[in-house]
């Protein structure tokens, strides 16, 4: 039987795996200026300051080996942590300066959510999501956002079925082709769901032009 625990340092490698394979943290990390490898660099500046803010989905006969992850922590939060971007060679920073210097509001950030694939539309992610929503209501966040690249589909859908909704989209210059969407779950935008259809809506008059 799978269930989710709190990450441990025995983790750490997995983890990174996990991130690996859902952004361009590679890329980030080429030619950093300490010098440091990319598993080093990872550990360091990423996995195991956000440790206490991740959880992992593990078999419990075996907790060493994990099958998904996620890091979810308030803004207040990341903001205390290690700032790896002025390590990062200038080209990443050229690059991806509008995704770095993005306003994200104040709100419990959900950094990575995932999963092994074989494991996937069996309720494990919503297991896993839920975290987010645990943080939210410690630390008194109404709202809980997402950075999502637009070619993870089954991410968008999970997430939009749990409230969040797509609230920016950053693009960015060649070689990067793929844009990078901006989700948020708040009570207003919870309220805004199917606008059109609404009573509300449909009793507006000269929106536009009053």
């Amino acid at each position: 039987m799978l269930k989710v625990i709190p990450a441990r340092a025995e983790h750490a490698a997995q983890i990174i795996a996990y991130l690996s394979i859902t952004c361009y943290w590679k890329e980030f990390v080429e030619g950093n200026s300490l010098g440091q490898s990319y598993q080093d660099f990872m550990l360091e500046w990423v996995v195991m300051p956000r440790l206490a803010d991740t959880r992992v989905l593990v078999d419990e006969q075996d907790e060493s080996r994990i099958h998904g992850c996620v890091i979810a922590a308030t803004t207040d939060r990341l903001g205390e942590m290690p700032d790896y971007t002025p390590h990062l060679h200038p080209k990443v920073m050229d690059t991806f300066g509008a995704w770095f210097q993005f306003p994200v509001s104040d709100s419990v950030v959900l950094e990575l959510f995932a999963l092994d694939a074989e494991l996937r539309g069996q309720g494990h992610g919503a297991t896993l999501y839920q975290f987010a929503e645990e943080q939210a209501r410690q630390h008194g966040k109404s709202a809980i956002s997402a950075f999502v690249w637009a070619c993870f589909p089954d991410s968008l859908i999970t997430l939009t079925r749990r409230g969040l909704m797509v609230r920016d989209c950053i693009s960015f210059p060649a070689p990067v082709t793929v844009p990078l969407l901006y989700m948020e779950k708040n009570p207003e935008y919870v309220a805004s769901k199917d606008l059109f259809q609404t009573q509300a809506y449909l009793d507006t008059r000269d929106l536009l032009l009053g």
